[in-house]
């Protein structure tokens, strides 16, 4: 089961990184891209989602609320209804 994590702009690098430090399994999907520049093709990684990064959790959400102070992290995606984090399915997250 995963959530979804809003960070801070241009910083998913940062909050992937200090996400896995609390040994939080992440999952921050980038694309591969070839821009042309000075006569030449340079290949770039780029994020796939950008300010969008997803963090595997199990049932009982345990250390949930560490995400949410965690240097790069915006915020976490919660539906307002419930109070409870937006999953999304494994297979999901495997398709992308």
């Amino acid at each position: 089961m995963w959530i979804v994590i809003k960070t801070k702009s241009g910083q998913e690098d940062k909050a992937h990184k200090n996400l896995e430090n609390q040994e939080f399994r992440c999952f921050l999907p980038k694309i591969l891209r070839k821009y042309f520049k000075n006569n030449q093709w340079i290949d770039r990684s780029e994020v796939m989602f950008t300010s969008y990064i997803f963090v595997k959790i199990t049932k009982d959400y345990k250390n949930i609320s560490k995400i949410n102070n965690t240097y790069g992290v915006s915020k976490l995606l919660v539906d307002r209804s419930s109070g409870l984090p937006h999953v999304i399915d494994n297979s999901i997250i495997s398709d992308i």
